[in-house]
């Protein structure tokens, strides 16, 4: 054991500053575990502090001001190209993962429109047919953080363009209007039915 520790002292500085791990199968301590979903391997904080700043709703979290909204999503944009600056080489590596990911999601399709023009749609020879290629379940689970941080921002990109203070107020009258038509409705329907078993009871006393 006094041997191992020696050489663990001798080597641990060595191994945790460098990119790859070295002798792994001498000391597992230091292996560094490249995150399913392309997550960088040298450091986790790049992607835990982007991931942080795009899971922001800037359109939930100020859905009364439009400005807020639009001084949120500007200040996002900030924070990321700031992040972008202090680690360039993570960033690099995070795009790489970006266009691996666009390609499977293209080859996805690609193999979707090649099953349906040979089977039909939803039928189990179509089905079987797009297990041979990659799925929307198996490139999303492969690439987890890619995926929500694109859809992040996808949202973003809407929320930029959509006042949803207007939407969202929009939809709240619409949704009470629904509601007071549909009670309308039904109070007719239980004064009409009262009225029939009123009528009714009234046949039966003569």
């Amino acid at each position: 054991m006094k041997v191992y520790n020696k050489f663990w002292q001798e080597w641990k500085t060595f191994n945790l500053k460098s990119s790859v791990a070295y002798h792994i199968h001498m000391h597992g301590r230091t292996a560094k575990k490249t995150m399913k979903g392309g997550a960088i391997s040298s450091d986790k904080t790049f992607m835990k502090k982007y991931g942080s700043i795009s899971n922001e709703n800037c359109a939930k979290k100020h859905s009364k001001s439009r400005s807020d909204t639009l001084r949120c999503l500007k200040g996002k944009k900030s924070q990321k190209l700031a992040l972008q600056k202090k680690y360039p080489e993570e960033f690099k590596e995070f795009q790489k993962q970006v266009k691996l990911f666009e390609k499977k999601k293209k080859d996805m399709f690609d193999n979707m429109m090649k099953c349906s023009k040979a089977h039909p749609m939803r039928s189990p020879a179509f089905n079987k047919c797009l297990k041979k290629g990659p799925t929307y379940a198996s490139v999303h689970e492969e690439f987890p953080l890619v995926s929500k941080i694109l859809n992040t921002e996808g949202m973003d990109s809407v929320h930029e363009v959509i006042d949803m203070t207007k939407l969202n107020a929009f939809l709240k009258t619409h949704k009470k209007a629904t509601k007071a038509k549909k009670a309308k409705k039904g109070g007719g329907r239980s004064r009409a039915r009262s009225r029939a078993r009123s009528r009714a009871r009234s046949r039966g006393r003569s």
